[in-house]
């Protein structure tokens, strides 16, 4: 999302914030340690929705200060998070054992 990726870092640090404004030297900004294993993420209006695996579910971060990202609310899904897609205010969470999940943010 412009010059900052956002990568769900699977088993080890939650969600990382990294500078690829010079790709040639990419500089880590920030992260948040999520309760399981992160991974995937969509980032919307600053706010990133990470689909993080085991029972975690769906955790949503605030990413409007890279350097300072916070936690702002959750939804405990059935199963196991794979991945997330968000379109205006609706979130679609892939589930492993629960299928779709389509929630609606009012964040």
């Amino acid at each position: 999302v412009g010059s900052l990726a956002y990568v769900a870092d699977g088993y080890y640090s939650g969600l990382q914030i990294i500078d690829v404004s010079n790709p040639a030297n990419p500089t880590w900004r920030g992260a948040y340690d999520t309760p399981g294993p992160a991974y995937n993420v969509s980032v919307v209006g600053g706010l990133a929705y990470v689909a993080d695996g085991y029972n975690s579910g769906l955790q949503i971060i605030d990413v409007s200060n890279p350097a300072n990202p916070t936690w702002r609310g959750a939804y405990d899904t059935s199963g196991h998070a794979y991945g997330v897609t968000v379109v205006g205010r609706l979130i679609y969470v892939a589930d492993g054992d629960g299928g779709l999940v389509i929630l609606r943010w009012n964040g």
